[in-house]
């Protein structure tokens, strides 16, 4: 499929535009070209080797036409992009063009295709599973991010301080929120929608004539629980609706208990670890660096009780690393959904990544198991299901609640999962069909996602 160069430089000139206003200038008489303009000097020999796709995405694409310095509140095209790479003229025709400085965005020019490359050493793209997409999707992606408040545009440049070692460094006129109102959102809107499979599905005598009032933690449990207060777990815990007669929202995976809640795995290293600083280097805590630690939302347990189900993180002689330093530590934990560590001023922060944690290996030689992006899990893991291989949109992180919880409400509505009296039925082994063939392994994933 060609590049849809027409698309693909609308939606760039969108986020042009997006940025360029943000920062409190008119867009109508900004001081913007072309970039096929701005490689003038280049244009004859660029001809040679650039398709006419990408030469026509370079005429209509915008930069800026003066020389950016520091000083400027416009710096850079997007949080993850600064902007178009200056065209090589030597490339090959059909090899794959930088579409942006510093790797990032990569296109396939005889495809049409592009990836995220956040590095020269991320992996290969020139392997034959790599996940490429349509560029128009990428950038339509880019679009969704800022719509839903994960990546915001302001005027935030005060000033030249350089940032504590550890922390992002600006990329000015953008922001990235470790979370925001509209994930929330999602979130919550995803949650409903799965409760709502469940319960429809119920045996008759267990229909709900009436919603639930309450949530799923009170606020004096998260408070026992030592849950920050503004954060995304709490929000989520806070808000989400408990269901009132279902147990298990996937099979084995249960609401979370007061138990649960209160004493979390790592309430203790949390306790320990308030701020990322010392992880990474800066001599002195800061308040402006915390550490969130992950969270137990939905714990495995048994149909016959209300106790956990616990997992070694061990395959063989090698420990399975499921959370960054210093969660780590910790190789014994109960099985379950979890939201991962994050930093919420780093520059890949992602409150709502979550990961299930099998009390058993998926995945491997005999196994069929794969990622979202439909790549083998080639080693036995006890963490990778419903993750992403290579995120094709940006750096990589773990997959976001919303999306696992889609895929447990397809799951439902297919009718590959049965609802009984406690909610969905069999148990945290039925995980274990993923390895069965190919085409099981495929329902056994979530949509690929920024």
């Amino acid at each position: 499929m060609p590049l849809n160069y027409a698309k693909c430089a609308e939606l760039h000139n969108q986020i042009v535009r997006i940025s360029w206003e943000a920062t409190g200038r008119s867009f109508e008489d900004a001081p913007f070209q072309s970039f096929w303009t701005a490689q003038q000097s280049l244009q004859e020999p660029l001809q040679a080797v650039l398709r006419t796709e990408t030469i026509e995405f370079y005429k209509s694409a915008l930069v800026p036409s003066f020389e950016q310095s520091i000083e400027d509140d416009y710096q850079n095209f997007f949080y993850f992009c600064s902007g178009l790479a200056s065209p090589i003229a030597e490339f090959n025709r059909d090899a794959m063009k930088p579409l942006n400085k510093n790797q990032g965005s990569s296109l396939d020019q005889e495809t049409g295709r592009a990836i995220m490359q956040p590095d020269l050493f991320s992996y290969d793209s020139r392997r034959g599973d790599m996940p490429w997409q349509a560029l128009d999707h990428i950038l339509q992606s880019y679009i969704d991010m800022i719509n839903v408040g994960k990546v915001v545009a302001g005027n935030f440049k005060a000033d030249d301080t350089i940032p504590p070692f550890g922390m992002a460094s600006p990329q000015y006129p953008w922001k990235l929120a470790s979370f925001s109102t509209g994930i929330l959102d999602m979130t919550l809107t995803a949650w409903d929608k799965l409760i709502e499979a469940i319960e429809q599905r119920l045996p008759p005598h267990e229909q709900i004539f009436k919603p639930s009032t309450e949530t799923l933690a009170p606020s004096e449990v998260l408070d026992q629980g030592e849950y920050p207060r503004d954060c995304f777990v709490r929000y989520f815990l806070s808000r989400a609706q408990r269901p009132r007669k279902i147990q298990f929202i996937a099979p084995g995976i249960s609401l979370p208990t007061e138990d649960t809640l209160i004493d979390h795995p790592f309430k203790e290293l949390a306790r320990q670890h308030k701020h990322a600083s010392p992880s990474y280097g800066m001599s002195i805590p800061s308040d402006e660096d915390p550490l969130l630690p992950p969270y137990l939302l939905f714990p495995a347990m048994s149909n016959n009780n209300s106790e956990t189900i616990p997992t070694t993180l061990a395959t063989g002689r090698d420990v399975e690393r499921a959370f960054e330093h210093p969660f780590d530590s910790l190789h014994k934990l109960p099985a379950g959904l979890y939201l991962d560590t994050s930093r919420p001023w780093c520059e890949t922060a992602h409150e709502d990544a979550s990961m299930l944690i099998l009390p058993f290996d998926v995945g491997g030689q005999e196994g069929h198991a794969e990622y979202n992006d439909h790549i083998r899990v080639v080693g036995p893991s006890k963490t990778e299901l419903y993750q992403t291989k290579i995120n094709r949109f940006i750096p990589g992180h773990r997959t976001q609640l919303h999306l696992i919880l889609d895929s447990w409400r397809g799951m439902i509505e297919e009718g590959h999962w049965i609802v009984d009296e406690q909610g969905v039925s069999g148990g945290i082994e039925r995980f274990r069909e993923v390895d069965e063939s190919a085409a099981m392994a495929r329902r056994y994933t979530a949509a690929s996602h920024w």
